[in-house]
């Protein structure tokens, strides 16, 4: 259905389109697509929706009727309510997927990116929708329909079990470009990978974490981080979040280096990511300890910024923070903390005072 088209359903009408409807898709004869909506299904009267139907890869044939109202009333509502049931969404989701890797209808990928894009924003607090729509988005762009952009950085666990195909095509261009990695790329590489787990100082402190991280990479690596050029090349198949298909997806990135079967990079990126948390640990502790962390920013983050001095010292904003309250009156102070490994200088102004 097409956005626009009206589906009467019951007594339930929708025209928000971008779903399969009938009671079998002309490309699956031996069996019944779960993202397949079959208008004949009953479906229970108007007040009696219920929609516990959070088993994942369910078919909407098997729910009975009071869910399926659930589902269909979401979709009359335009799909926009943040509180539904997510096996509402995946439903939708699957048939989604079935039509641009499935039937590769390439001309509507723009509209089904931008849906998917669309329902990340509303349903991306679900760690498993937002794991197979970034999966979708990532695929989407090795088969050259989605538009090129650097992939976003983010520190929540989500559970992919490789590394996204968006974050392995950004890569794999620098390294055939013969670029050297960022300390934004390399941070990207890390929480991109499925055994990543982060430590509270770095889900507690975001911002303060990508600041101190960029800060160490560029002191110990000035010209870019270096990485061998792997000879393996990416390979992509697109396992559907329904279960009922896998396919492969061809394209440009076939012809690129894939960082995913690097080991030796990977382990000098986790030492750096070790020591930058633990750096961070006893400013995290203080935030803890003053009431969290938006507390702790107000009172504290803003009232120093951390300076690369030398390339070797060790920042630690706590100590420069609670030395800076006991001298007031002095334009500014300077706190090293020496480490066998790295040493950093922190500095607070008086000009940044509260």
């Amino acid at each position: 259905m097409r956005p626009g088209e009206l589906a009467a359903i019951a007594d339930i009408k929708i025209t928000s389109g971008l779903f399969y409807l009938g009671s079998k898709l002309s490309s699956e004869s031996f069996r019944t697509e779960n993202c397949l909506i079959n208008p004949s299904l009953p479906v229970a009267s108007i007040g009696r929706a219920s929609a516990d139907v959070s088993t994942i890869g369910q078919a909407i044939r098997n729910w009975k009727p009071p869910a399926r109202r659930a589902f269909l009333e979401w979709m009359a509502e335009g799909r926009v309510t943040p509180s539904a049931e997510m096996g509402l969404v995946f439903i939708f989701f699957y048939g989604l997927e079935y039509r641009l890797f499935k039937e590769r209808a390439t001309p509507d990928a723009a509209e089904l990116i931008a849906e998917v894009e669309r329902l990340l924003k509303i349903y991306g607090a679900s760690s498993s929708f937002q794991s197979y729509a970034r999966r979708f988005l990532g695929a989407a762009r090795a088969l050259g329909a989605s538009s090129k952009g650097t992939p976003e950085i983010s520190f929540e666990r989500t559970d992919w079990q490789e590394i996204p195909v968006n974050v392995r095509v950004h890569l794999g261009e620098k390294l055939a470009q013969g670029a050297s990695i960022t300390g934004e790329d390399g941070l990207l590489w890390l929480t991109s990978m499925p055994d990543t787990w982060f430590r509270t100082p770095v889900t507690r402190c975001p911002e303060e974490f990508r600041h101190l991280w960029n800060l160490r990479f560029a002191s110990l690596y000035p010209d870019g981080f270096a990485v061998s050029v792997p000879k393996s090349k990416i390979s992509v198949r697109y396992r559907a979040a329904s279960g009922t298909f896998e396919v492969p997806i061809h394209g440009e990135h076939e012809t690129l280096p894939d960082i995913s079967v690097l080991k030796a990079p990977v382990k000098k990126l986790r030492e750096l990511l070790d020591a930058c948390t633990s750096e961070l640990d006893p400013y995290s502790r203080y935030l803890e300890e003053a009431g969290g962390c938006t507390h702790g920013r107000s009172d504290c983050s803003s009232s120093f910024r951390i300076e690369r001095k030398s390339a070797w010292g060790i920042c630690d904003p706590l100590r420069c923070y609670l030395r800076r309250r006991r001298h007031q009156g002095n334009d500014g102070l300077a706190v090293c903390w020496p480490s066998p490994k790295f040493r950093w200088q922190t500095t607070a102004r008086a000009s940044d005072r509260h």
